[in-house]
């Protein structure tokens, strides 16, 4: 449970009288559920209080109450807190202790050194190290790679449906690469006559859904398509907006 950190420091000894907890500013919207303010979030602590109580249980401890089981903050992150008569279990399952680490792990495997336990003396980072040093380690690592690596071909295509979007005088070096790739993906789509009305596209790490868009813009008229845009991160999906416009809401 992480700890609503407010603007102003508030200790222990502090009165629930403060003007910062009892009179805080008028927000727009519900009730909140803690009656705790936070004056840098400019909202009020969304954690829900124990039956009726005031305050939830990591801002409880305003009211002063000696009755009232005492909430410490945990040893192996200061960022929440824990009943400190149920420390000894938090402990156990805290998500900050130290895990045992798995059977393939090795402590300093890549220290540089082939012996147990001893590191190697002349390791070195990057911003410390000697012109000639570098040079030298480049040098093994092409020798490595073009040993062991087969040549990879390259072949980038094209499609139509980006020649409006690489003509946009106002795309930078990086935005017109970007463009490329995709018009390059779409082409070989095209190539394996994957284009087609009625399939499902999956973009996965999808982003704005840039991908996509251009996708529905090669298959015009795709009303029986299906895209599916996966990403990892919280993404605003900019180009989406087009997508509907042209293809129905399956949600």
């Amino acid at each position: 449970m992480s700890v609503e950190t407010a603007a102003t420091t508030i200790t222990s000894s502090s009165s629930v009288s403060d003007s910062s907890v009892n009179n805080p500013p008028q927000v727009v919207g519900a009730p909140p559920s803690c009656s705790f303010y936070i004056k840098k979030k400019r909202r009020f602590c969304r954690f829900r209080p124990n039956n009726d109580d005031k305050y939830c249980s990591e801002h409880i401890y305003l009211l002063n109450d000696p009755t009232r089981r005492k909430r410490i903050p945990c040893p192996l992150d200061s960022k929440h807190t824990v009943y400190e008569d149920n420390l000894d279990s938090h402990l156990k399952k805290c998500n900050k202790r130290q895990r045992v680490p798995p059977i393939y792990h090795i402590n300093e495997i890549n220290s540089g050194s082939l012996d147990e336990g001893e590191l190697c003396p002349d390791k070195v980072s990057v911003l410390t190290a000697s012109s000639n040093h570098l040079t030298s380690l480049i040098q093994q690592i092409d020798q490595v790679y073009k040993a062991h690596t087969p040549e990879i071909t390259k072949e980038e295509l094209w499609h139509s449906c980006m020649d409006e979007e690489m003509n946009n005088p106002y795309y930078g070096i990086q935005a017109q690469r970007q463009r490329r790739q995709q018009a390059s993906l779409i082409g070989h789509l095209e190539k394996l006559n994957l284009l087609k009305k009625g399939y499902t596209y999956v973009e996965l790490g999808a982003g704005k859904g840039q991908l996509s868009h251009c996708l529905q813009k090669a298959i015009p008229d795709n009303e029986d398509g299906l895209y599916v845009l996966v990403d990892k991160s919280h993404i605003r999906y900019k180009h989406w907006c087009h997508l509907l416009k042209t293809v129905n809401d399956p949600w």
